[in-house]
């Protein structure tokens, strides 16, 4: 089903609320009641983007100058750029809002939740609409 901007606002505002009341550090479940992991980072959609060009930092060609903090955090904390999936999926991540769950196990990768995909919201607990293995890994 292909949403057109009029449906896919009126998706993104009816969870809004849901966005709203989820913090970092939240568990999250999947439609089966099996835990996918915590809440890593969320992210508010934007309705009226068409993409993401513009929205990215851009590294200077010689790399960051951030100076020695700088280098130092990119070393610790990556290059990375949140939702790290591949377009067209990143796009439509970054419309709707989504959040970033870290893996329940060790070697578990990070998934991405789409708002719309967020069913419950209540006691530290996100429940969703979704099995966790409807759910797109991070790259």
């Amino acid at each position: 089903m292909t949403m057109d901007s009029t449906t896919m606002g009126d998706a993104v505002g009816s969870v809004g609320r849901s966005m709203e009341m989820i913090e970092e550090g939240m568990a999250v479940i999947d439609l089966a009641g099996e835990k996918v992991g915590t809440v890593e980072y969320v992210q508010f959609g934007d309705p009226e983007a068409g993409t993401t060009e513009g929205n990215d930092l851009e590294r200077p060609a010689g790399g960051f100058t951030g100076g020695f903090i700088g280098e130092a955090a990119m070393a610790v904390l990556g290059d990375e750029r949140e939702p790290d999936v591949e377009e067209p999926l990143r796009s439509q991540l970054l419309r709707y809002g989504f959040i970033k769950v870290d893996g329940s196990g060790l070697l578990d990768k990070d998934r991405y939740v789409r708002s719309d995909l967020i069913g419950n919201v209540s006691d530290d607990v996100v429940t969703l609409k979704v099995s966790k293995d409807d759910l797109p890994k991070e790259d």
